[in-house]
């Protein structure tokens, strides 16, 4: 244990990046929970900067554990269709709706993959299994995900070009986006465009921000897929649960097939 403690200080990541993937709260929200000493990592209380290793690592939040690596039981996914207005996180000091309010009992031990943004709308996945998760919003990985969105602003064949070979956004370099169709719905004078991008990163705010850094205003952001997942048929309040084939396909994008096959197996 000690060995394993000692890994986890000196590489991998940082603890409060992790649990926010993991849709627990903010990365300041995180780290005030740390600051509380309201978070353990392997039976120790955790420390603010610390990293972990995912693939070993023990975490409790508030005296429950909220990752295992490599837990044995069989993997659940929902594939939720968070309405604008509603919070992707499992608590709100302030007790907004959030998407746990939509669930049976029996599903809200899951947590939340991927955020988004208050007045966006659109898919978020619901597990409860770490590595998946971990997977699905980890850079390295660089899951396919999947926008519909609305804007106000003049979006020209240049600024085209500028997403499909990556936008400078608050001196950062961000991954060129492929976008898959442009429509001018332009009334009464003002320039609006719908348009479906394919980005594979998922930094906050990230889709906003490719298009305010082209003067272009977000007004309407939906998400419609993440990696080989997608909302085709759920309604928006409602969960599609995941088919154990789909799951397993999933799995295997994400370089998890050993685990895939053991799990799923009868």
């Amino acid at each position: 244990m000690l060995l394993m403690a000692k890994s986890s200080n000196e590489s991998g990541l940082r603890l409060h990046v992790f649990l926010a993937r993991l849709g627990l709260g903010s990365r300041r929200e995180i780290e005030a929970l740390i600051e509380a000493h309201k978070v353990q990592v392997n039976g120790r209380r955790a420390t603010l900067g610390q990293k972990i290793q995912p693939e070993v690592d023990r975490v409790r939040l508030k005296g429950k554990e909220v990752y295992v690596p490599r837990s044995p039981r069989k993997s659940t996914v929902l594939a939720f269709h968070k309405p604008r207005g509603v919070l992707s996180t499992k608590s709100d000091p302030e007790r907004r709706t959030m998407i746990m309010d939509f669930l049976p009992r029996s599903f809200r031990s899951l947590y939340p993959v991927g955020r988004l943004d208050l007045n966006s709308e659109g898919l978020i996945l619901l597990t409860n299994d770490g590595e998946l998760a971990l997977r699905l919003t980890h850079p390295r990985y660089e899951v396919a995900k999947i926008y519909e969105v609305k804007i106000r602003g003049n979006l020209t064949d240049k600024k085209i070009k500028h997403l499909e070979r990556g936008v400078l956004v608050e001196n950062e370099k961000y991954k060129p986006a492929e976008i898959l169709s442009v429509h001018d719905v332009t009334k009464f004078g003002v320039k609006k465009y719908a348009v479906v991008i394919k980005v594979f990163e998922g930094k906050n705010h990230h889709v906003r921000k490719l298009f305010e850094a082209l003067a272009c205003h977000v007004i309407r952001l939906k998400r419609i897929s993440m990696g080989s997942i997608n909302l085709k048929g759920v309604p928006r309040g409602e969960y599609r649960v995941v088919s154990d084939s789909k799951i397993r396909k999933l799995r295997e994008e994400l370089g998890l097939q050993e685990e895939a096959s053991s799990q799923h197996a009868g």
